[in-house]
């Protein structure tokens, strides 16, 4: 791959001697990425700054970044370019990927292509700094996710069962469905994901994080529906779903039972989505609710 943009000087910031955060900043000059530049600094970070692609290259050939940060419709090569390439010869990098808009196709390629995070712009500078250190936290094995579009427009994801890859997740979907789904309502959906895939990931799978979730969703007309897979013994859904008035209860009985606490949660998920749906193994969940035109 040739980068072929024209050469300019990069901008180098170090805030402290002793400081170990490193991020690449590739991005137009302006207003917008001083800001960036600025509040990371202040947050501890060591900042380089390049106008193009080629300029971050050199730079990580010489110096070890933990953390990219690039502009998805740079030009001539944009950030989903220099994301295969860091990904392919730098792994240890954690690329956030920004963009004015958030199609599906750009979003669904930077979480394909290993990015840690996808940030729409404008967004607050403290965004990027969250960013930047969830991105820390994560490792090359929670950024493997298995992307394929399925028939009628089914979106179908294998993700390592780990927590890091449930909260990327998470933000992918919420920035997929931000244009067609009222702002209460995504917060009910998100809610009920992370609390499902969280049980795949604490009771289906018992913390291994080397074990696979598969997550299936589509948005239809009138409704959103997720299913989640795990490859764990299941459990007894019937009893799970039964509805209790009484939780402190039922958190009792399972404490004389000699069972860890649980049942919240799923509570939780019955009460807000519109159908909840188990296989027979307990194992896989399918969840729905209806949505309504943002506008």
């Amino acid at each position: 791959m040739y980068f072929y943009a024209p050469m300019r000087s990069k901008t180098v910031s170090e805030p402290y001697p002793s400081c170990r955060k490193r991020i690449t900043i590739v991005a137009a000059p302006g207003e917008e990425r001083s800001a960036w530049e600025s509040t990371l600094r202040h947050a501890g970070w060591a900042t380089t700054c390049c106008d193009h692609a080629r300029e971050a290259i050199e730079h990580l050939e010489h110096t070890a970044t933990e953390v990219l940060a690039a502009e998805i419709e740079l030009q001539p090569a944009g950030a989903l370019e220099l994301l295969r390439l860091v990904k392919a010869k730098w792994p240890q990098t954690r690329v956030i990927c920004t963009a004015p808009t958030h199609e599906q196709t750009h979003v669904l390629e930077c979480l394909r292509g290993g990015a840690a995070n996808y940030l729409r712009r404008p967004f607050e500078p403290s965004a990027l700094v969250r960013a930047a250190e969830e991105a820390l936290l994560a490792k090359p094995a929670d950024e493997a996710i298995d992307i394929e579009m399925g028939e009628m427009g089914w979106i179908e994801l294998r993700m390592p069962s780990s927590e890091q890859s449930m909260k990327r997740l998470d933000k992918i979907f919420r920035l997929l469905y931000e244009p067609a789904v009222r702002p209460e309502t995504l917060e009910e959906i998100s809610l009920c994901f992370v609390e499902v895939v969280k049980n795949a990931i604490e009771w289906g799978h018992r913390l291994d994080a080397s074990k696979r979730i598969l997550v299936s969703h589509m948005l239809f007309q009138d409704e959103i529906v997720f299913k989640v897979a795990d490859t764990g013994k299941g459990f007894d859904a019937g009893v799970a779903l039964e509805p209790r008035a009484d939780l402190m209860a039922m958190e009792a009985e399972r404490e004389a039972a000699g069972k860890r606490p649980g049942g919240f949660g799923i509570t939780m998920v019955k009460g807000l989505m519109d159908s909840v749906i188990y296989n027979k193994t307990g194992n896989m969940i399918v969840m729905s609710k209806k949505i309504y035109d943002a506008g």
